[in-house]
């Protein structure tokens, strides 16, 4: 069992200029590279430095970013794509090598979709137009039969003037509008607008125009056609919504034809591969004809790397040579798979340094020991691990309510618990309620026993960095002193133990800094120790507070349950009462849980400092400004 991070492995691979964006995407979608650009010219043996010799470090590198022609580039690529993303053709994705260099790319693309924006934008005006017509009949749709018992006449209303103004204003539905003295309207609400429907002269007609607008609403004009009361025009306004569905498919399949004969879908999926080189790659080493990918990989046997490189037969050279001097290799947790859900606690504090522990597995027994203490009732504990496994896949947090879930329902065992009921189950050890104190000692025992291992691994982390004597000169001596403190409670005769722990540390202290002064900061230290020992093992005891809290809610539900009248009733305050208890004290445990393994138990010995694994973050699979590919990558 490893209680260590392991570091990174440096890894080296040297590619062709016209396989380099590709390589770096696929790497990227294998989550296992982080880069670091880093030039081998200064590590004398080097295979690749060998083969190169010095010419990787005499040039500047690949720099996307700074170019300011592949900016400006992309720019005007971006700026076409806030017009036409909604026109432009899908296609499945598959990673393909770019079109010479990125700005050879950028400018094939640009010339690519401005042939493309010449023939298609007659299609396209036209097709906005028809959208439009199709908008505003859904319109008039639905204003039809909301009128539909309505004896107004609209040919009336198209055919207003020379003095008077027929119009039609959509507002939002909560919004509030006054009509001018001398307007006849007629209000109706649609969805989630609100249409007014007003005769008026011009005047007020603009008036009202004006207020709408400053509400965020609209004006809609009074077509031509219209005829008779509201049922008349439904019939005329389902034949040309007909009609113009089948001329607007028509016109998007001619404009995805157009786009399928220029090659837009490969053309832009170049620019959206390019705008991620740049946004996430700063400078890769590379001579005329070669680029130096260099990073670090929790790929540590290398078969994904080379699966991935050789799915798209690039030409590539894969080395794992020593890393370079001075680097910081990220780290990265070992754990086997039914300890790796219990890897977030570490995480909460950053990464454990090369020298500290990962507690991961030993919270595997930890955590749900504690929250099944807390929440212990067998059927809430059944129903938690069955959420659990159905929320496996979606939600990784998941996996820990099932380990709580189950220790939820072994506690429930021992305690006699069902659903909150202690009279269907016998209970294997006791009822909280029965014996309180003795559900508080338990766990104030167990934290004690927890706080003491975590002073241990402070004690192997220090023999890991090479001040295990120093640790065995000072702080050894805490650990005396708690194990006193806490055989005092048994046996005062043991407080000397104590005693002896405290003296230990003192005289550690002072003969490590090398003077008598320092005895009395020494002490100092060693009884803040003391206190703080003593109140870390005393918030445990909110480990058997919650178990009887809990018990006094579930004995509170099914009295309230037996009290009324009918088992109907009864039962649907049980299943209340259930849902509740699940909902609040499952939060509130969970809390609870991890605020003591963070605060309690991680503060003795973990600091968190270890160099985060980043992974590079591979390219989204979507078109520029489009929806997403089906991906056909393995």
């Amino acid at each position: 069992m490893s209680l260590r991070p392991v570091p990174a492995r440096w890894l080296e691979v040297l590619v062709p200029r016209s396989d380099c964006t590709m390589a770096l995407e696929l790497m990227a979608r294998t989550g296992t590279v982080e880069l670091e650009a880093h030039t081998p010219r200064d590590r004398p043996g080097d295979r690749l430095g060998d083969r190169l010799g010095d010419r990787l470090g005499d040039v500047s590198g690949e720099r996307l970013a700074s170019d300011p022609e592949c900016r400006a580039g992309l720019d005007e690529l971006l700026s076409l794509a806030r017009q036409y993303e909604s026109y432009w053709p899908r296609m499945k994705y598959h990673p393909t090598p770019l079109p010479g260099s990125p700005r050879q790319a950028i400018e094939h693309a640009l010339a690519r979709i401005l042939a493309w924006e010449q023939e298609a934008l007659p299609l396209i005006r036209r097709l906005q137009g028809l959208e439009n017509e199709r908008a505003e009949l859904r319109i008039w749709r639905d204003l039809f039969v909301a009128l539909r018992d309505s004896s107004l006449d609209f040919g009336l209303l198209s055919n207003a003037g020379p003095v008077l103004c027929a119009q039609v204003v959509l507002l939002p539905r909560e919004a509030e509008i006054d009509i001018a003295h001398g307007i006849l309207a007629r209000r109706c609400f649609l969805g989630e607008q609100q249409c007014l429907l007003s005769l008026g002269s011009f005047d007020q007609g603009d008036d009202l125009r004006r207020r709408a607008g400053s509400l965020r609403g609209h004006y809609l004009p009074i077509p031509k056609w219209l005829q008779g009361r509201a049922e008349d025009n439904l019939y005329a306004v389902a034949l040309r919504l007909a009609a113009l569905n089948q001329e607007i498919t028509e016109l998007e399949a001619e404009v995805q034809r157009v786009g399928g004969r220029y090659g837009l879908a490969k053309a832009l999926d170049d620019v959206r591969r390019i705008e991620w080189l740049i946004t996430q790659i700063s400078e890769l080493p590379s001579t005329e004809h070669f680029v130096l990918i260099t990073g670090w990989t929790n790929d540590l046997s290398g078969k994904r790397l080379v699966s991935a490189l050789r799915y798209a037969r690039l030409r590539f050279l894969l080395s794992f040579p020593p890393p370079p001097e001075n680097s910081v290799p990220p780290l990265l947790l070992s754990n086997p798979w039914w300890a790796r859900p219990f890897e977030v606690f570490s995480r909460a504090l950053g990464m454990p340094a090369l020298c500290e522990a990962d507690p991961s597995q030993l919270l595997a027994f930890v955590v749900p020991l504690l929250f099944g203490y807390m929440f212990a009732d067998v059927g809430q504990g059944l129903v938690l691990l069955a959420a659990g496994w159905r929320l496996r896949e979606r939600w990784p947090l998941a996996r820990l309510l099932m380990a709580g879930g189950l220790a939820s329902a072994a506690f429930g065992l021992l305690f006699g618990s069902l659903f909150g009921r202690e009279d269907l189950i016998p209970a294997l050890w006791m009822h909280p309620l029965a014996d309180p104190l003795t559900i508080l000692i338990v766990p104030l025992c167990a934290g004690a026993a927890l706080l003491v291992t975590g002073m241990a691994l402070r004690g192997l982390q220090s023999y890991w960095g090479g001040t295990g004597r120093e640790w065995l000169s000072t702080e050894a001596g805490l650990v005396l002193m708690y194990l006193g403190l806490l055989a005092w409670v048994l046996e005062p005769v043991a407080g000397l133990l104590g005693l002896v722990g405290m003296m230990w540390y003192v005289l550690g202290y002072a003969r490590r800094r090398r003077g008598i002064a320092h005895l009395f900061a020494a002490l100092a230290t060693v009884l803040d120790e003391a206190m703080r020992l003593g109140i870390n093992t005393l918030s445990f005891a909110r480990v058997g507070a919650f178990a009887l809290a809990h018990a006094g809610l579930s004995a509170a539900m099914v009295s309230l349950a037996d009290a009324v009248p009918g088992a109907l009733l009864a039962g649907l305050v049980m299943l209340v009462g259930n849902v509740v208890v699940l909902a609040l004290e499952g939060l509130v445990v969970s809390v609870q849980t991890t605020r003591l393994i963070l605060l309690e138990f991680f503060m003795r010995f973990l600091g968190g400092e270890g160099r985060i694994f980043r992974p590079l973050r591979a390219p989204d699979v979507y078109p520029l400004g489009g929806e997403p590919y089906e991906s056909t990558t393995h």
